[in-house]
């Protein structure tokens, strides 16, 4: 587990709002994103749609892929998260 993982599923969203003052938003730790991190591992909704807001108010590209080439974006659709999908959809830059 990273240290990402770690302040994705444990720390508040200001937490994850310094730390993403301090790196590339689009770095994958483990071969995830922060926006993967956050679809696959914060199984509470509302405190997700948090994290994903504060992610995505950082401007990351969306649609980098994990090493099955899968993004976000699909993560969120296979876990049927309505909410997380719906905000992804409403993503200019969604591919």
């Amino acid at each position: 587990m990273s240290v990402f993982d770690l302040i994705v599923q444990n720390g508040s969203v200001r937490q994850v709002h310094l730390m993403l003052e301090w790196i590339d938003i689009n770095s994958k730790s483990l071969s995830e994103t922060l926006l993967m991190v956050c679809v696959r591992k914060v199984f509470d909704p509302t405190r997700r749609l948090a994290l994903l807001k504060t992610i995505l108010n950082f401007k990351p590209d969306i649609n980098l892929q994990d090493g099955k080439g899968q993004t976000a974006f699909m993560s969120a659709c296979i876990c049927e998260q309505e909410d997380t999908i719906n905000l992804f959809l409403r993503q200019p830059s969604l591919e």
